[in-house]
């Protein structure tokens, strides 16, 4: 049986185990404390992608295209994608990128590159509504298969940002929120 003079502290300690709901005003706050300088190199004017897509996640972020270097995939040679991304809205929570270069004849084996945005230099949760963002990353293939499916959105946990639907434009989804943003050449 519990004292009566240990119920509070109980209930304090069963308090702390709570996660508390999102707070908008705390990331409001995180947001307005956020040093923008480190921000600088992810951040553009504008952006021009050589392979334009466009597919908003959640009312919140619409990826514009990407850039792809070299152009042709070699196996064993080291691919740059920069992706291109547009704040529509604020999100009240970080979230991170996952990219699955899929064979298209599901021969060969999934490439994950899975990252946070800007290394972690520049969380979501830190954009400002019209911050223009550009994300690099690289992988290196280790497939014969003639293309690969560049397969793309957001996630965090076990939850994925929900895919705008009526937003594609040069993109398609297969009902998983994630966005097919191209067909990536393999030599």
């Amino acid at each position: 049986m519990t004292s009566p003079a240990l119920l509070p502290l109980a209930a304090l300690a069963l308090a702390a185990c709570i996660e508390p709901a999102h707070d908008r005003s705390g990331v409001t706050g995180k947001r307005a404390s956020f040093d923008r300088a480190d921000a600088a190199p992810f951040l553009v004017a504008s952006a021009q992608p050589e392979r334009p897509v466009r597919a908003t996640f959640g009312g919140a972020v619409q990826l514009l295209g990407y850039d792809l270097t070299p152009p042709k995939i070699v196996p064993g040679q080291p691919v740059r994608v920069t992706l291109y991304f547009k704040c529509l809205d604020e999100l009240p929570s970080d979230w991170r990128v996952f990219v699955h270069l899929d064979d298209p004849a599901g021969r060969a084996p999934r490439i994950n590159a899975d990252h946070d945005v800007a290394g972690g230099r520049f969380p979501l949760d830190a954009w400002k509504r019209g911050d223009v963002v550009r994300d690099a990353f690289a992988f290196v293939p280790t497939t014969d298969a003639a293309a690969l499916d560049l397969w793309l959105g957001f996630y965090r946990g076990d939850d994925r940002l929900p895919v705008d639907a009526a937003s594609l434009d040069g993109a398609r989804t297969d009902g998983q929120n994630r966005v097919l943003a191209g067909a990536l050449t393999v030599r």
